[in-house]
């Protein structure tokens, strides 16, 4: 598996992922990325490179659609089903570039409405060449001590697959993500030094 041409492409593909996450922790959250320095190198193992593959058949099996009844029923007045439901990432952060079909959308906290991201990049505006967005963990270790949860910190994105019935996507992403036994080792260093006991 060593010299398999897939693997050693997956390989690489992981490490610029992982690579664009780093750069970006280190320009946008200098503290996060001073923290990360702290924690051993191979905490970061837990980190995931995932490629999804949407069937988006006519029946819901695999994709849930949204007013189907059972499991298995044809779909027949419905042309975009779920392919994936509105959710947070629990890792520090998820980069992935777009994919060929639409389907990715984002949920713009202030107008509660869903970008979406494909097919905006058809559009007027120019192509994204990665979208990058927060997770649950990113959220967590960026939030003040003794603040409450969603009132500080970088908020996680809340996002969603939706897929045209028929039509079959691919969804390459990596998932940056740290061992909990270390950022609660942190976060415990973190509110010590914010109590004065550290």
């Amino acid at each position: 598996m060593e010299n398999d041409p897939f693997w050693l492409m997956m390989a690489s593909a992981s490490r610029a992922l992982e690579s664009v996450c780093e750069r970006v922790l280190q320009t946008a959250t200098p503290e996060i990325w001073a923290m990360m320095s702290e924690i051993e190198p191979n905490a970061r193992g837990t980190s995931a490179l995932d490629c999804f593959l949407y069937h988006n058949s006519a029946k819901t099996r695999g994709c849930q659609a949204s007013e189907a009844a059972n499991d298995g029923e044809e779909i027949e007045s419905i042309d975009e089903i779920e392919g994936c439901a509105s959710h947070v990432d629990p890792g520090l952060m998820t980069v992935a570039p777009p994919s060929l079909v639409q389907g990715l959308e984002l949920l713009d906290q202030a107008s509660k409405e869903w970008l979406k991201v494909e097919e905006a990049s058809h559009g007027a505006h120019p192509s994204p060449q990665l979208v990058l967005f927060s997770g649950k963990l990113l959220h967590r270790i960026s939030s003040k001590p003794g603040e409450s949860p969603g009132t500080s910190g970088i908020q996680p994105m809340q996002h969603r697959v939706r897929c045209l019935k028929g039509v079959e996507r691919v969804s390459l992403l990596f998932e940056m993500r740290l061992r909990e036994a270390d950022v609660s080792g942190w976060l415990c260093k973190q509110e010590a030094k914010a109590l004065g006991l550290a």
